[in-house]
């Protein structure tokens, strides 16, 4: 080789390592001036307020140079090296899809994206503006993007040369239905790009269509159904169910350690668990039993219904009437107990081989009524009313008379409970008594007993039945036990009373039951079909007690969920006692 050819090797060496060089340098300064803008910008918002959106100018000229809008950085315009450059085709999403020459928006918030490259292979990123259009499809008017900077517009991070740069616009900022055009601007850190990307065209079109709503609607959205329930605690001579289901409490409770007793004067030779209480024979040697019969659950109507031809004046719960009898319901606010079935008196000698001396048979219900509100009982008190229902079936004239009181209890140490007020089913005043030598010995009875809570903040009230029985014939007094409100961890009967709503009168409820709210669909279609999305999430607030049913038109509804919890346990303070005849 020449001396010429290897000096002319060395100049072009020597030429590439002073380019390669000087290319590294415009990067390295590229990244200390990014660096150090971004250390500025750090101590601005440190060190004074930022852009508000008062500072907002929508810019004028669409076509207006990238550089006058620097929402990226500020532009170097000595700096060496090559210009970014947006892509040819900005879109808009999702699902990032077009119809016709319009990309289809269907979520509440928009992403925009376009490419971005760099001839020197810098990262750079990207600044979109949103303008809405004219009907020509032309840009009309500059749309505030954000709050961040006085350009109204977003900044991507920055993205490899090459790689797609996103932004996404928060929900508000964009009106579905309304046509808008955006184009991008790329920046390396030192320079912008001479022009703006292509226009692209997007709307946000509805996520979902709805009917349009009726303006009025039958369905009562508050309106309770009564639901079957199963008592937990209903007496040792009636079936029994697990607990079935729990709620929050928070407030006092009753002392639940043992099961109560609400009649002391009770005695019983009979074994623990049997349907026949027996008292001690008296000094003639006779001896009085009661023994509870569960009525049969297939029976359709309350036995008492073939007396009664009408709604009783003396029915404390109206729907209760002629609910099919062996099973036990409930709402909110009352409870109507049909399960307790029948009882049979049963005069009798000591002496187990001689037939009975006489017997008298009673079909036997109970209800519990509570007021929620002042409106509800006219009471400044909270109150809940209780009541039975007693229908004789039979009695033998050996026995002459019969009388049956009625022992209810409760651990409320606020409370002022009545003596039982006796009336027949067209509310006349009556007695516990039914005597042979009457002229209508079949005659139904109710007995009522009124309960006000005077307490603070709220309490929930454990109850406790039974009768003890007596016949003119002779023979101590036998009792027969009708259970609890419930077992500790469920409460099903439990009266809550509270006063938390300052501005009202205190009022008390049955927790067990957690009300039900139905949506009309036709009314409110929107509202449907979101409760109709969320019934699926909603389980474990089903596991809690709180319901939603969707009244599909004004009437097909669906179902219910079954009636919640009782409340959580809660530390025990004191034992169920009988009533204080405080009270007429």
């Amino acid at each position: 080789m020449s001396r010429n050819a290897r000096l002319m090797g060395l100049r072009s060496n020597a030429y590439s390592l002073k380019k390669d060089a000087n290319l590294r340098r415009i990067r390295l300064f590229r990244l200390v001036r990014r660096a150090a803008i971004g250390a500025a910008a750090v101590v601005v918002l440190a060190g004074s307020t930022t852009a508000t959106a008062a500072d907002f100018t929508p810019g004028k000229d669409p076509a207006a140079a990238p550089s006058s809008r620097p929402a990226a950085g500020p532009e170097d315009a000595a700096a060496a090296g090559s210009r970014p450059v947006s892509g040819k085709t900005p879109s808009a999403g999702p699902k990032f899809t077009k119809n016709g020459s319009t990309w289809n928006v269907i979520a509440p918030e928009t992403v925009l994206r376009n490419t971005v490259t760099d001839a020197d292979g810098d990262a750079s990123n990207l600044t979109f503006e949103v303008w809405t259009t004219n009907p020509d499809g032309t840009p009309k008017a500059q749309v505030k993007l954000t709050d961040a900077n006085p350009y109204g517009v977003l900044v991507s991070g920055y993205v490899a040369s090459g790689k797609t740069a996103q932004v996404k616009v928060e929900y508000g900022r964009l009106k579905p239905g309304v046509t808008y055009t955006f184009h991008t601007s790329a920046y390396d850190g030192s320079l912008y790009e001479t022009a703006w990307s292509p226009w692209a065209n997007f709307k946000i079109n509805p996520y979902v269509t709805f009917p349009a709503p009726q303006t009025s609607s039958t369905i009562n959205p508050v309106a309770q159904s009564e639901v079957e329930f199963t008592r937990t605690d209903p007496g040792p001579a009636l079936s029994t169910a697990a607990a079935t289901s729990r709620d929050g409490g928070g407030d006092k409770t009753a002392e639940r350690g043992k099961r109560p007793q609400v009649s002391p004067d009770t005695t019983s030779d009979a074994k623990p668990g049997t349907k026949r209480n027996c008292s001690k024979a008296d000094a003639k040697g006779h001896k009085l039993c009661v023994e509870l019969n569960p009525p049969d659950k297939n029976d359709k109507k309350s036995p008492y219904l073939a007396l009664a031809t009408a709604a009783p004046a003396a029915e404390l719960v109206d729907w209760c009437y002629d609910k099919p009898s062996g099973k036990d319901y409930m709402n909110r606010t009352d409870a109507c107990l049909k399960s307790i079935g029948s009882g049979t008196l049963i005069f009798t000698d000591t002496d187990p081989q001689m037939p009975a001396l006489g017997t008298a048979t009673f079909n036997i219900e109970q209800r519990i009524k509570t007021y929620p509100t002042k409106s509800d009982s006219g009471s400044n008190f909270a109150e809940f009313d209780q009541q039975i229902v007693i229908t004789p079936q039979h009695i033998d004239a050996v026995l002459k008379g019969v009388t049956l009181r009625w022992n209810v209890g409760n651990n409320c140490s606020s409370c002022v409970t009545s003596n039982a007020r006796w009336t027949d089913d067209q509310n006349n005043p009556s007695t516990g008594y039914w005597s042979i030598a009457d002229g209508t010995p079949y005659s139904i009875r109710r007995g009522n007993v009124t309960t006000q809570w005077n307490g603070t903040g709220k309490e929930t009230i454990d109850l406790g039945w039974s009768i003890t029985a007596t016949v003119d014939a002779g023979g101590n007094p036998a009792t027969a036990d009708f259970g609890t409100s419930g077992v500790t961890s469920v409460r099903e009967l439990a009266p809550r009373c509270d006063d938390i709503s300052g501005s009202a009168a205190p009022g008390c409820v049955l927790p067990f039951f957690k009300p039900t709210y139905t949506v009309d669909t036709n009314l409110n279609p929107a509202a449907g079909a979101y409760y109709w999305l969320m019934q699926p999430r909603f389980r474990a607030l089903h596991q809690r007690g709180n319901h939603l049913r969707l009244a599909q038109g004004l009437t097909g509804n669906t179902e219910p969920h079954p009636a919640g919890a009782g409340h959580h346990d809660r530390p025990p303070s004191r034992g169920l006692r009988p009533a204080e005849p405080t009270r007429p």
